[in-house]
């Protein structure tokens, strides 16, 4: 049995992409899956997948990157408290708040929620956080919640100080905090998923679905829409936010907020709502960006940026690249590991060389649009299209970022330029 095979088990039974996740990584995870099972080819390892639930479950665990830390993207939390105290709470007088953080990882988004609700002042006796993983080995470490300091990368602490209790060089978070949070294991592709469960006033779903198929990705939503309330309002990943219009979401245009609501008027659609027709999400991109940078030709004539900024001729260029592979496997290896900052300095050094570099310019944008910081993010990207004004992909990831400043006008426009050049792209990563 081929790998084509296995391939489409994966996409129309368990929902995973794997160009999306990377050949390379999905590769490897089959087949130290295989050694573990005994199974010598792709038939017999396909046949215990399709019989065990465990087997699938374990599979997936292992190559979605849990890459979480408290308060990844402020903004979200900030608009999460806005909209419990002007919008829910006015038609909620008495009852609980219902969240449901998926998947959770190992509990920094859960707890996150809990202590920017209560740090809002919201009573802590009507709040009810259902956080829910597939990785059972990341669900109990974040029933245990004790963290390193790789989980704070935030510039403010200051909750810190108030919910956490340091121990030989690790932080434990208080009883109070934990008590708001209760942690299942299952996945969303599964049935029953929550069982019975009430209907949720806010969903968490941040980072899935760059991973999932489109069938993964329909099933997805379709979960989504039957555990959410009528009024209720989804947070989505940054990377995810073209998917949801195809799904009967519309986003909530609010700079740095990646959330959505039901489209239940089709009228009020957004009239500059990403199509059907437009780009797919991002598909792991660092694995695609290490490929572009060890194979691109940069283009034969490129604009002068000065003295400070040497542009690379081609045959130097291509040399650099050749020369540089293995450094930019480094970068994806730790990208995949969820290291990015690391990533980001190795990129860093990288530019330092080599400033008018197009693909390791984009490749920085990635990083920091990962890191969700969208500020230098948009640095990396306006200076990739100042070197190469034809680089379809900077363009999409720029219109995203102006879109969510609020300045749809000129997202818009970014976008048009897109989609003229993705056609006839020769450039960049390709989707």
């Amino acid at each position: 049995m081929s790998q084509e095979n296995l391939n489409l088990f994966l996409e129309t039974q368990l929902g995973l992409s794997p160009d999306a996740i990377g050949l390379e990584v999905m590769s490897r995870a089959i087949d130290a899956h295989k050694s573990e099972c005994g199974c010598e080819g792709h038939g017999d390892y396909l046949r215990q997948l399709k019989d065990s639930r465990k087997q699938q479950e374990k599979l997936i665990a292992d190559v979605v990157v849990p890459e979480t830390w408290f308060f990844r993207n402020r903004k979200s939390f900030d608009f999460l408290i806005e909209h419990v105290k002007t919008e829910w709470q006015t038609e909620h007088k008495k009852g609980p708040l219902r969240i449901l953080s998926i998947p959770c990882s190992s509990g920094e988004e859960p707890y996150s929620i809990a202590m920017a609700l209560i740090d809002s002042g919201f009573p802590e006796n009507r709040l009810r956080i259902d956080a829910v993983d597939i990785n059972a080995e990341l669900i109990e470490k974040a029933k245990r919640a004790v963290y390193h300091e790789s989980s704070f990368r935030v510039d403010d602490l200051s909750f810190r100080e108030r919910y956490f209790e340091k121990e030989s060089g690790e932080y434990r978070l208080s009883e109070r905090i934990k008590q708001t949070v209760h942690f299942m294991r299952g996945n969303i592709l599964s049935e029953p998923f929550v069982g019975n469960a009430s209907a949720y006033d806010v969903i968490f779903c941040r980072n899935l679905l760059i991973y999932m198929s489109p069938s993964g990705r329909k099933k997805t939503f379709d979960v989504i829409s039957r555990l959410l309330k009528k009024n209720g309002v989804v947070f989505l990943g940054h990377a995810e936010r073209q998917i949801a219009p195809e799904h009967g979401f519309i986003f909530i245009h609010r700079p740095g907020v990646f959330a959505c609501r039901r489209d239940r008027w089709s009228v009020n659609r957004s009239p500059h709502a990403p199509s059907k027709n437009r780009h797919r999400p991002r598909q792991r991109l660092f694995e695609k960006a290490a490929k572009a940078l060890r194979s691109f030709p940069p283009p034969p004539s490129q604009p002068s940026m000065g003295s400070h900024d040497p542009i690379i001729p081609a045959e130097e260029a291509a040399r650099t690249v050749n020369d540089e592979a293995h450094f930019f496997d480094r970068v994806q290896r730790l990208a995949d590991e969820g290291a990015l900052p690391s990533a980001c300095r190795l990129c860093q050094d990288f530019l330092n060389k080599h400033p008018a570099h197009i693909q390791a310019n984009f490749l920085m944008g990635l990083i920091y649009e990962a890191l969700d910081e969208a500020h230098h993010a948009e640095e990396f990207f306006n200076k990739t299209i100042y070197l190469d004004p034809c680089h379809p992909h900077a363009l999409a990831h720029l219109a995203f970022i102006v879109e969510a400043q609020g300045d749809e006008e000129k997202a818009m426009h970014l976008r048009k330029r897109a989609q003229r050049l993705h056609s006839g792209e020769n450039y960049g990563l390709r989707q």
